[in-house]
């Protein structure tokens, strides 16, 4: 093929035709340029191709990451829920005078730490390869940085909380008693001649 060109260009160039030989030359050019062009745009599609698939797998590991969070929380839920069930009871129990022992164990729901963790796996490894790019739809990108952004402060916040709490109140409160079966609940295992 490109022999066939280089005689064209050969002929043309000896039989003094240099008119010919340029609108020849500016065609061939053309050509050239058309067919990087070509190259350039199947290249684009494919990248583009590729990128949607890809964005596509990270949206499915996202959303199954946001279903098994909803299905934590809604657990941790439940068991902050018990736990301030058990403390309003100890709370209508510390209201009576002759209240020799509590009917419930009081360490659980004043000592339980409650974990929150969201399944960021896959959230990390979009923003630690630089991949968050990937996600077109500017409305969802946004609600997921909201997402994980908010969870990381309130989570924070609340563990913060939690430590402050047990150090400056709880703590203090307990050690200021000698006799802590006053809180355990009664029980056969606890016998009052021991």
């Amino acid at each position: 093929m490109f022999k066939f060109f280089r005689n064209i260009r050969h002929n043309l160039l000896s039989e003094g035709k240099m008119t010919n030989y340029f609108k020849y030359a500016i065609g061939e050019i053309l050509l050239v340029v058309i067919g990087i062009l070509i190259a350039l745009q199947i290249n684009t599609w494919s990248q583009m191709h590729k990128d949607s698939k890809e964005e596509f797998i990270i949206l499915e590991k996202l959303h199954s990451n946001i279903i098994t969070d909803s299905i934590y929380l809604n657990y941790q839920i439940t068991r902050i829920q018990s736990l301030l069930d058990t403390l309003t009871l100890i709370e209508m129990e510390m209201k009576d005078a002759h209240l020799d022992r509590f009917s419930v164990n009081i360490y659980t729901p004043l000592l339980t730490v409650i974990a929150m963790d969201l399944e960021t796996t896959t959230w990390q490894n979009l923003k630690s390869t630089g991949k968050l790019n990937l996600i077109k739809n500017t409305f969802l990108m946004d609600s997921l940085q909201s997402y994980y952004t908010q969870f990381e402060n309130v989570n924070k916040n609340w563990q913060e909380g939690f430590q402050s709490y047990n150090r400056s109140i709880l703590a203090p409160k307990f050690f200021e008693f000698d006799d802590l079966t006053f809180y355990a609940p009664q029980s056969n295992i606890l016998r009052n001649d021991v």
